[in-house]
């Protein structure tokens, strides 16, 4: 069933849209009230960059680093619409795993990374830094584990006493058990990989090497994000 303020989101996610060519087309009393309502009702759903700006003049000044010159407008254009597709699709049919658009065409697989990932990474991967991108990507996993359960270290994040925290139950068979052990020492593996990259001077990585690092960190923030 679709929520009750589906269409309000659709206008305003239009009015965002406006902003593109014209940045007085709104006023900031209605960007930031329907950004404050939106934020207070569905603070789990919301596109990123409206939590992170408060102002119209945010929003702006986010649009102006997306892209600039020629093409611009278009690029910016597409920033919205793809920051707005999840959370439009979770008023429309309700919450929907973050892997359904998946794509698997011969020996390539195209899928949707979690959007507190990659719309961390996003800048540095187009603009070809690599190694920076994947010690960024595993510091939002970690930042995201502490900020459940208070430890930034997995392995005492991952005590028993947190599972509740992290996965909204506690421990009900063996197969679950091993399932919680298996997402903690993907944690761990996390925290290894990003100290290695922390304490090691940047260098030169294989694109493709860094996106399957990028994509370990999508599938560990996933799975202490899905209660």
């Amino acid at each position: 069933m679709k929520d009750e303020n589906y269409n309000r989101v659709l206008e305003f996610q239009e009015d965002l849209v406006r902003v593109v060519e014209n940045f007085n087309a709104i006023e900031e009393i209605e960007y930031s009230f329907t950004r404050d309502f939106l934020i207070e009702k569905y603070p789990n759903n919301v596109p990123t960059f409206l939590k992170e700006c408060r102002t119209l003049k945010n929003f702006t000044n986010r649009l102006l680093s997306v892209a600039s010159g020629s093409g611009s407008w278009q690029e910016r254009r597409n920033f919205i619409y793809n920051e707005f597709k999840d959370f439009l699709n979770f008023l429309e049919f309700g919450e929907i795993s973050k892997y359904d658009e998946a794509n698997i065409n011969d020996d390539n697989i195209s899928i949707i990374l979690r959007k507190e990932v990659f719309s961390h990474v996003k800048d540095l991967l187009n603009n070809e830094h690599y190694f920076n991108a994947v010690e960024e990507s595993y510091k939002i996993v970690r930042e995201k584990l502490r900020d459940i359960t208070g430890k930034e270290k997995a392995h005492e994040a991952f005590a028993e006493i947190n599972y509740n925290k992290i996965f909204g139950h506690d421990i009900k068979n063996e197969a679950e058990k091993d399932f919680f052990e298996g997402v903690k020492f993907l944690h761990m593996a996390i925290q290894k990989l990003r100290n290695e990259k922390a304490h090691t001077p940047a260098n030169k990585i294989d694109k493709n090497l860094a996106i399957h690092y990028i994509v370990l960190a999508s599938l560990a923030y996933d799975l202490i994000d899905r209660h």
